[in-house]
Formats: structure tokens, C-alpha cells, sequence
């Protein structure tokens, strides 16, 4: 879990980002917040990958879905 949303973030399409959001079978449609925040093998979350790749429509829509703008990674 994490990879579907890192994978939607870095394609850059919000619509098939607001699908994962929104589909109630998706781990992200209960309760996203939790999930929104899960880390990559690298340490990455998707809101990591969304402000290095400048999808600021991205950023948005996982803030407004519970990502912690506080979070690091194990290198800071």
C-alpha cells in the first residue's frame, strides 16, 4: 500500500488520484489520512514525490486528504 498513490502522484494525473480517494474498496477511501502518509522502500511519500516533481494541483488534493506537511524522511 503507498505505491498506487506515489505511482499516481509521480504521473501526474489528478483524476486517477481523486479515483483512489474516492473509491471505497481503495485502503485510501476510509481512511486516507493514514494512508496518504505510508513511505516507499526509499523512504519517499507521495507527498515527497509531488513537491520534488512540482505537481502543485497534486500537493493540494493530499493535503485536503490528510498528508502531514511535517513529515520527514530518515534523512531529515
Amino acid at each position: 500500500m503507498g505505491q498506487d498513490l506515489i505511482e499516481k502522484t509521480v504521473k501526474g494525473d489528478i483524476a486517477e488520484l481523486k479515483q483512489l480517494f474516492d473509491d471505497p474498496e481503495s485502503p485510501y477511501g476510509n481512511d486516507g489520512s493514514n494512508a496518504v502518509n505510508r513511505r516507499n522502500r526509499e523512504g519517499k511519500s507521495a507527498l515527497d514525490m509531488a513537491a520534488m516533481l512540482g505537481r502543485n494541483e497534486i500537493i493540494l488534493e493530499l493535503l485536503a486528504r490528510g498528508a502531514d506537511v511535517n513529515s520527514k524522511t530518515i534523512k531529515g
